[in-house]
């Protein structure tokens, strides 16, 4: 089935692997759901990015120059069969639930604002 446009709030959570070029946005949303990520990094901060998921053990990170069939299939399906990936995932995921990222950053800019007027 080809699709023009799919919601990410609506298909990770379904997903067994999430397979991406390492773009910011793709990669939280998936270790938002807990789907763990094999990442194809491209250029920039993809390729830290692909780092970050293969060290914290939700996800692999297979270089672009390896972008074939054979490593594809091999990354995926070890991505499948393992249960640590997703195990991984699905704690970054229940992190993520228990610590709101949006209300920490406002209260750490409130705290640092009240401090300079404080100084002032």
């Amino acid at each position: 089935m080809l699709v023009e446009w799919l919601s990410y709030s609506q298909l990770m959570p379904a997903a067994s692997l999430v397979i991406s070029h390492g773009g910011h946005g793709t990669v939280a949303r998936a270790l938002g759901a807990g789907t763990p990520v094999l990442v194809c990094p491209i250029i920039g901060d993809m390729s830290e990015t692909a780092m970050r998921v293969d060290w914290a053990g939700a996800g692999l990170s297979l270089p672009w120059r390896l972008c074939r069939p054979a490593p594809l299939r091999w990354a995926a399906r070890r991505l499948l069969h393992e249960p640590s990936f997703a195990a991984k995932a699905g704690e970054i995921a229940a992190w993520g639930k228990e610590n709101d990222g949006a209300a920490r950053g406002a209260d750490l800019v409130e705290r640092l604002a009240l401090r300079r007027l404080a100084a002032a």
